[in-house]
């Protein structure tokens, strides 16, 4: 079997998803290690942070990685480039939704004037 344009997409899709995912493992890394630094986190504050997050996020990137390319190309090839703005505003819209439905605000506290508890 030849390597068709198709492919060379789903290669590029594959591989910047899994760029982004290691980009964020990283980046984790080196910024909790300052914020340990500077006294805003603990080691142990920052072992559950890598806890709770590293295998949620793991998993869902992962898995975004190998399903979303497929949904993509089967929505343009039914539909064409409508189909796939029409689903991405579809998305945002319901993520919108949920956010106001659960009622997630930060009653106009910034990221610093959060504390632990």
């Amino acid at each position: 079997m030849p390597i068709l344009a198709f492919h060379r997409r789903l290669l590029w899709l594959i591989g910047a998803g899994m760029f982004f995912d290691s980009f964020d493992i990283y980046l984790a890394g080196s910024l909790l290690g300052e914020l340990v630094h500077s006294g805003w986190s603990s080691i142990e504050l920052n072992a559950r942070f890598i806890s709770a997050t590293f295998g949620i996020t793991s998993t869902v990137g992962r898995l975004t990685t190998i399903f979303v390319p497929f949904g993509v190309i089967a929505l343009f090839d039914a539909g064409g480039v409508a189909a796939v703005v029409l689903s991405i505003s579809v998305a945002l819209v319901v993520q919108a939704l949920l956010a106001a439905a659960y009622n997630m605000e930060t009653n106009g506290r910034s990221l610093e004037a959060i504390t632990l508890q």
